[in-house]
């Protein structure tokens, strides 16, 4: 079920859930299907650069999307996994969104 992620109890608008493993609980050595993110919309037409880290400084891109949305696939239950989003509008792109975190499990 989705739900709004937060940093330090502000609401963002980064949202996401995490799926489970093959249809059963994960374990800690599993890897969970996917995680979903969705963004508000930054205009009628932009695409959206997504990354994620496992400690807020190395970042691995996601594949661009041209809605405010994306699943990532291959994440390990047990881990904090950090994601970012970025607008690509018109006239440039914009500032990458605060950073939120998602225990994946």
């Amino acid at each position: 079920m989705p739900y709004t992620l937060s940093d330090g109890g502000n609401t963002l608008p980064l949202t996401g859930c995490a799926t489970t493993c093959a249809g059963k609980d994960c374990r800690p050595d599993e890897v969970a299907e996917s995680v979903l993110l969705a963004a508000k919309a930054a205009a009628d037409r932009a695409a959206s650069d997504w990354q994620y880290s496992t400690d807020p400084k190395t970042w691995t891109a996601a594949p661009q999307t041209l809605k405010a949305m994306t699943s990532i696939s291959g994440l390990t239950a047990g881990t904090t996994y950090y994601f970012r989003v970025q607008a690509l509008i018109k006239t440039g792109e914009q500032n990458w969104s605060q950073v939120v975190s998602l225990l994946v499990s």
